[in-house]
């Protein structure tokens, strides 16, 4: 029988991160899945599945997350995973992870890819617009979530209340033209932002990434 996992065909595919593959439930056919989205599905909020999407600022911002000396044994939120490349990445190198979605169905795969690779981490839903109280995290994590200026704000304003105190914030985008006015809008609410270019090799293409990471006095 095919696999399925939220009521949907998966198959498996594997990424290289930190030199080792890191195995992964995905949808069978993602882009037929964003496509085929009824209007009603969309809906007021517009959403789309791009979840089930693998993104190389994903695998890039997985890439850098595993090489951090300081990560093992901290806390880390993933924001908006889809499939939880850099939460799976982070709990490979031995941090606590929670990783978040705002749809359901990507925890499920997120779960999946864990025990495949014989990882322990934790899914939640979260709206970033709404983060929770009495939660915060040494690290937090997001790939490629700066495409829409509306959720620039809210994504500062989550981060800025889930992270500790010397906390960072690490975000991957390739170099999308929205990025800029994220990070204009970062500064002006007092972060301080190091960018950090990359490349990903991925489906016989290469990628340019910047990993941002973000921090406040």
């Amino acid at each position: 029988m095919p696999h399925t996992i939220a009521n949907l065909p998966a198959e498996t595919d594997a990424v290289i991160v930190g030199g080792s593959p890191l195995l992964l439930w995905r949808p069978v056919d993602a882009e037929k899945l964003v496509l085929e989205t009824t209007p009603e599905a969309f809906g007021d909020e517009e959403r789309l599945p791009y979840w089930a999407m693998l993104w190389p600022a994903s695998i890039a911002l997985a890439n850098y997350v595993i090489d951090l000396p300081a990560i093992a044994g901290k806390q880390v939120l993933e924001l908006g995973a889809g499939l939880g490349v850099a939460g799976l990445a982070a709990a490979s190198a031995g941090a606590q992870v929670i990783v978040t979605d705002w749809f359901e169905e990507p925890l499920e795969f997120v779960q999946g890819s864990a025990r495949l690779n014989g990882l322990q981490l934790e899914t939640r839903h979260l709206d970033w617009r709404y983060p929770p109280d009495g939660e915060q995290y040494d690290w937090i994590l997001g790939a490629d979530l700066m495409y829409e200026r509306r959720n620039h704000v809210p994504i500062l304003d989550c981060a800025q209340k889930m992270l500790r105190s010397g906390g960072k914030l690490l975000l991957s985008d390739p170099e999308r033209h929205p990025s800029s006015f994220f990070l204009a809008s970062a500064r002006e609410l007092g972060w301080t932002c190091v960018g950090h270019p990359r490349s990903v090799e991925w489906e016989g293409a290469t990628f340019a990434t910047n990993i941002w990471e973000l921090s406040r006095s």
